[in-house]
């Protein structure tokens, strides 16, 4: 790709930006020593960029083709070169019309994704593409198809290959340049060598079926995030490949061009080329023999460690950045009496071998190509293990049964996600796991049964940021003297008491004496326990059905909401007015948050609103009880479609409309007594309602009684303690304006009531 020559006369910003760039690399101490007033840029003659290695390679091959062989492909240049508003100052000896108008005036492109900024289709486009239109895109015939051993698609428009079929004749299969988010299918590719999918959206390597078959695969530029996570689909789905390309993916786990390139040979021996590299493929090494131990200062506190490593070299492996490589060769004379190795900075990609040193206490595996730790047998004398600087994914080996002495262990730097897998660890006293892929607390929440850690840091990790990973450690683990590089302080343990105590959790109930089994129990009591936050789960509680947790300091429902089976649930006398929700801060609700419950009580929690409480997500609720709150209005409750009895005596609502009520309601009973509500036209919209209880209110209005008219199914009534029964008789009205009532303000109204009383 050429570029016109830029001139300073010609103002351009290039050489500005070139000059700039100079100026600020120049050394401040070399520039203040050697009189250096600036750099200034006379003209800039070339710009070499590396997003221009696939036109010059393009060029290149075209040159070897003869004119039939010759493809036309269309380039597309993602950013628009500096200060180019027209083709007179476009600077190279191609363009692309995306970036001008028909009068080849600039396009205002600058908020236009990528996604958008895509190369003009050719007119013979096929979005969705299979075996049925495949021979009218090559304009050839189903038997010519069949016959193919080379297919280029290149730049067609694909979005989606649908089904094809198996063409044995075919080796090469080119699908650049087009919309592919995922692979092609599998039943076209069985006999090609060749497979060029570059230039596409795809954003994984997953298949059903092995190709045996495939030697070369381009994958670049396209969407692929993880690079371990590719090259194990690789190792499976193609384990012959002998050239691979995956280079512009924005790979979040390994980003440097020399790890890719080192896990990808450990990973794939047959690979002979790499991102357009051919592999120098490094020898195994004969044997890991033995070397001197330099001994850091740390080291010669450890008088044994230290007198083993000055006196018996038997003892000892030391061979840091040698190249080794996996399978690592040992001689068999050493593995009796070995105790101490030292392999920082390899190639290793297994630690299989651990197992057959029989005697080794420690080794250090920092630096090298690891990926998953698995361990198949139990390394009974070791004691530290490092493992930092690698890309450790898996820890399925990393468990107490396999070390049943280690006490220090190193994963900082890795790709670890979670450490549910290592279970519980009773012997380590050391612990490293920071810079990390750690999100959620959940990841963690095993820590708490080591119980022997000393020191932990987990700093680094995305968890790290919200600061509840060290108060949780700080607050299971009583031994811990410091928690990501920092001292555990008084202040630090009050901090994690107030976070985190009085939590229910399963392990708080497992220790709760005749609880039993947790998979059968449908029935929990626990009140009055100064519980504040619930982090239960269906996996831990299946089948509860009805859980009551009165009297405690619960603030949230949060915790609780995964219990599927659970029907009746009683947080009165608790704190869930403090939080008035119940998802937690920048957590996505469920479609549906306790989809069995028919029983809520919430009252006497200072709850002065409703509105965050998410009742639509509570499909089942039929009994909702908020007495004794701080309620104003019940905005909020109009969703529960299913309800049938709504209690919210003694709050401080002052209106009610018919609007807070759904339009298909199924209310049966109301409890709104001891409010300051004036008016009762909202129950005109409660037409199923057979009991309305709304006595010690502020009505004083005797018209207010002519709503109930509408009631055809009322059957009880309070109305007493309101201002209008001391300035009228409300029997009668009540009476009058319903016909089915039986009881008023606890009164029967039939007179064979009365009979049987006397």
């Amino acid at each position: 790709m050429n570029f016109i020559q830029y001139m300073p006369g010609a103002r351009n910003a290039l050489v500005q930006i070139c000059q700039d760039i100079c100026n600020d690399s120049l050394c401040p101490t070399a520039k203040q020593d050697l009189g250096i007033t600036g750099v200034h840029v006379h003209c800039v003659t070339k710009v070499v960029n590396n997003e221009t290695d696939t036109l010059r390679l393009y060029n290149y091959l075209n040159e070897s083709r003869t004119d039939e062989e010759r493809s036309d492909s269309v380039f597309t240049f993602l950013v628009k070169p500096v200060e180019v508003v027209g083709l007179e100052k476009w600077p190279f000896d191609v363009f692309e019309q995306e970036f001008f108008d028909e009068n080849g005036s600039e396009k205002d492109i600058s908020k236009k994704p990528r996604s958008q900024v895509t190369q003009s289709n050719p007119s013979n486009t096929w979005p969705n593409l299979d075996f049925e239109n495949l021979p009218k895109c090559l304009s050839l015939t189903e038997l010519e198809v069949y016959e193919l051993q080379i297919i280029d698609l290149c730049g067609r428009g694909i979005n989606k290959l649908g089904a094809m079929i198996d063409l044995p004749n075919l080796r090469e299969l080119n699908l650049s340049y087009n919309k592919l988010t995922a692979m092609p299918d599998s039943s076209m590719l069985k006999h090609v060598r060749k497979l060029d999918v570059s230039f596409n959206e795809i954003q994984s390597f997953e298949m059903d079926t092995c190709l045996p078959l495939l030697e070369s695969l381009n994958a670049a530029w396209n969407n692929i995030s993880g690079f371990i996570e590719s090259l194990e689909s690789l190792k499976t789905i193609t384990p012959n490949l002998i050239m691979l390309n995956v280079k512009h993916n924005p790979f979040k786990d390994v980003i440097k061009t020399e790890a890719t390139s080192s896990l990808a040979q450990a990973a794939m021996p047959s690979l002979k080329c790499f991102n357009g590299e051919i592999f120098c493929h490094t020898l195994h090494a004969e044997y890991a023999n033995q070397h001197p131990w330099i001994i850091d200062h740390f080291e010669m506190a450890d008088l044994d460690k230290s007198r083993a490593i000055k006196n018996n070299l038997a003892r000892v492996i030391s061979e840091p950045n040698k190249r080794l490589t996996s399978p690592l060769l040992i001689n068999d004379t050493q593995l009796e009496n070995v105790q101490y190795a030292n392999l920082v900075d390899n190639q290793l990609s297994s630690v299989e071998f651990i197992a057959e040193f029989q005697q080794l206490k420690e080794i250090y595996l920092a630096n090298n190509l690891l990926t998953k730790i698995l361990l198949h047998k139990c390394a009974n004398n070791l004691t530290k293990l490092s493992l930092c600087c690698n890309f450790v994914v898996k820890m399925d080996g990393i468990i107490q049964e396999n070390l049943p002495v280690l006490k220090y262990l190193d994963l900082s730097n890795n790709l670890i996600t979670s450490l549910i897998s290592m279970g519980v660890f009773h012997t380590l006293t050391e612990f490293y796991c920071s810079h990390n892929n750690i999100s959620t607390l959940s990841e963690v929440c095993n820590l708490k049964n080591w119980t022997g850690l000393k020191i932990v840091d987990i700093s680094s990790n995305p968890i790290d940021s919200t600061g509840l990973c060290k108060k949780f450690i700080i607050f299971h683990i009583s031994k811990v003297e410091y928690v990501g590089g920092e001292c555990v302080t008084s202040s630090d343990i009050s901090e994690a008491n107030q976070t985190f105590g009085g939590s229910l959790d399963k392990d708080t109930i497992v220790n709760m004496p005749n609880v039993g089994n947790l998979q059968n129990l449908k029935q929990l009591s626990i009140t009055n326990c100064a519980i504040k936050k619930v982090n239960l789960t269906e996996e831990v509680l299946p089948n509860l059905e009805s859980l009551d947790l009165r009297q405690n300091q619960i603030t949230t429902l949060w915790g609780l909401h995964s219990l599927i089976k659970l029907q009746t649930l009683s947080l009165s006398h608790n704190q869930v007015g403090k939080s008035m929700t119940i998802c937690q801060k920048d957590t996505v609700m469920p479609k549906l948050l306790f989809p069995n419950l028919i029983t809520l009580f919430l009252d006497h929690n200072d709850i002065r609103s409703l509105a965050g409480f998410n009742f639509e997500n509570m499909p089942m609720l039929k009994y909702l009880f908020l007495q004794h709150n701080e309620l104003q209005d019940i905005n909020g409750v109009q969703s529960c479609v299913g309800l049938e009895t709504l209690v919210v005596d003694h709050n401080k609502i002052q209106v009610i409309t018919e609007e807070d009520f759904h339009s298909d309601n199924n209310i049966r009973s109301f409890f709104s007594e001891y409010n300051k509500i004036k008016f009762l036209n909202f129950v005109r919209r409660l037409t199923k309602i057979e009991k309305l209880f709304v006595s010690n209110n502020k009505v004083s209005d005797k018209d207010q009684i002519k709503n109930l008219g509408t009631l055809k199914r009322l059957k009880e009534i309070t109305i007493l303690g309101n201002p209008l029964c001391k300035r009228t008789n409300h029997y009668k009205l009540a009476l009058q304006a319903l016909v089915t009532l039986r009881r008023i303000d606890g009164h029967s109204v039939i007179p064979k009531d009365y009979l049987d009383d006397q």
